[in-house]
C-alpha cells in the first residue's frame, strides 16, 4: 500500500467504494500480520474496528473514518517494514 495508493483511494469519488475498498485491505493486511506479530496486529485489529464502529455509529463521517484507515494503513505498513529489517 504506497502512499500514492492510499492517496487515490482517499480521492475516490465514491466515499464508501473507497471505505469498503480499504476496510478489505486492512483486514487482508492485519490477518497476515497475524502469522508473525499476533500481539501487534490484535492492536492494528483494535483500532481498525474502533475506526468502524464510530462510522457505523455516526459519530464521524466517511470521510473522517477513511482518513483514519489511510493512518491505520501507514501504520500497518511501517509495522511491516520494521519487522523485515
Amino acid at each position: 500500500m504506497s502512499d500514492e495508493f492510499l492517496e487515490e483511494v482517499r480521492n475516490l469519488e465514491h466515499k464508501n467504494i473507497a471505505l469498503e475498498l480499504l476496510k478489505k485491505l486492512l483486514n487482508d493486511e492485519t490477518r497476515t500480520m497475524q502469522r508473525k506479530y499476533l500481539v501487534k496486529s490484535r492492536s492494528l485489529v483494535k483500532m481498525l474496528e474502533e475506526a468502524i464502529k464510530k462510522y457505523q455509529n455516526q459519530t464521524i463521517e466517511v470521510a473522517q473514518v477513511i482518513a483514519e484507515l489511510v493512518e491505520l494503513a501507514k501504520k500497518i505498513r511501517e509495522e511491516k517494514e520494521r519487522g523485515m529489517n
